[in-house]
């Protein structure tokens, strides 16, 4: 099927601002609206909006109220981080349950690891030229953490430290 100027559909030419009522649009409006980057920006807005309105802004107010000394029906005083280190100081049964959630927490990692580490097999199958620069990468961080805690106890042992010793003349005094 060949389609020639006449059989193609034609598209709206001016869009709102070839209105049958004249002064809709201002002239600027009509502009911005004709751009589609624009009317896109115009298009995720209000959901931008609802997001900072029932996300953002309760975060902000928490984050607020975790810094002063507020009770419900009375203003609060700014008082800083002095919540936090009363829960962390001297709230047993905060502490325990922070030790609950680890519990929890560990092997739900595990799982999610454990998926990952599938999907990278799956992609580590595949050929490109990058394999090996990307299986460094990926690995790095596991086999660099126990070498490096190993090395920085080593360097700040009270006997054997490497900062201790680089001053010493070789040999001894």
């Amino acid at each position: 099927m060949n389609l020639t100027s006449s059989s193609r559909p034609k598209s709206r030419e001016g869009g709102p601002c070839r209105s049958r009522r004249p002064g809709l649009l201002s002239g600027r409006a009509c502009q911005v609206l004709q751009r589609e980057s624009a009317l896109g920006h115009l298009f995720v807005l209000p959901a931008v909006l609802l997001l900072v309105g029932l996300v953002a802004y309760p975060f902000i107010i928490a984050l607020w109220l975790s810094l002063t000394d507020a009770y419900v029906g009375r203003a609060g005083h700014f008082i800083g981080l002095q919540n936090f280190l009363t829960l962390f100081m001297e709230d047993d049964i905060f502490r325990q349950t922070l030790q609950q959630l680890d519990r929890l927490y560990q092997p739900a990692r595990r799982g999610h690891q454990d998926r990952a580490r599938a999907r990278l097999r799956f992609c580590w199958r595949r050929t490109c030229r990058l394999k090996r620069l990307i299986r460094g990468a990926v690995l790095l961080p596991w086999v660099i953490r126990p070498r490096l805690r190993s090395s920085w106890l080593w360097m700040f042992d009270s006997l054997y430290s490497v900062i201790n010793w680089t001053p010493a003349p070789p040999g001894g005094n």
